[in-house]
């Protein structure tokens, strides 16, 4: 006999969190990358669903959110609670990007090594995403270090890093408008200056 609608369960996924101790940082950048590639098939599908049945997308978000908190047993978001999250720092000054770029540039504006360029490029690469990485795209222009056209080619963090390395300019500038901006957490500032050390 089958069993009656809605009590069938899958096995539940394991809790990633847990695993964070032993998740190396290229691998968590490998991890990161590959949500947000979730996330944007996510968004695609949400888009297409809410043309084909002429709902509103967050309709169709609404469903796979009830979806997602159920199947992997997640806390329902609070609408209303008020956010006990600290803000992210604002002022890049607390922080001297100045020796951070003598650290880590030689004088024609490379990377001191293979090794930093990766460890940068991927905690950019689990960083920038969504509003944030659109925001960096913009930049690229400003600063100039991309067309608006090579800008909007690029699909994540280690795209913008690349776009410097090409340029053989130092990210430095990048880093001090995401802060400025309140883009970064304190941890991922503070991680990231602490590759200079």
């Amino acid at each position: 006999m089958l069993n009656p609608a809605g009590s069938y369960r899958p096995p539940q996924s394991p809790d990633f969190t847990s695993y964070a101790p032993v998740i190396s940082e290229e691998d968590q950048g490998k991890f990161n990358y590959c949500v947000t590639k979730i996330i944007d098939t996510a968004n695609d599908g949400i888009k297409y669903a809410a043309l084909e049945f002429g709902c509103t997308p967050k309709q169709v978000a609404q469903q796979l959110s009830d979806y997602l908190i159920e199947h992997y047993s997640l806390s329902a978001p609070q609408d209303s609670m008020i956010s006990t999250v600290p803000k992210n720092p604002d002022n890049p000054d607390n922080w001297r990007w100045d020796l951070w770029e003598k650290k880590l540039y030689t004088h024609e504006g490379c990377f001191v090594s293979d090794k930093i360029e990766r460890k940068i490029s991927f905690a950019f690469e689990g960083e920038l995403f969504g509003e944030k990485l659109q925001s960096c795209k913009d930049m690229l222009p400003v600063m100039h270090i991309a067309t608006p056209s090579s800008a909007y080619e690029c699909k994540g963090g280690y795209d913008i890093v690349n776009k410097f390395c090409e340029n053989l300019e130092p990210i430095t500038p990048l880093i001090r408008y995401c802060i400025k901006e309140g883009m970064f957490s304190n941890e991922f500032i503070n991680n990231l200056f602490d590759m200079s050390k």
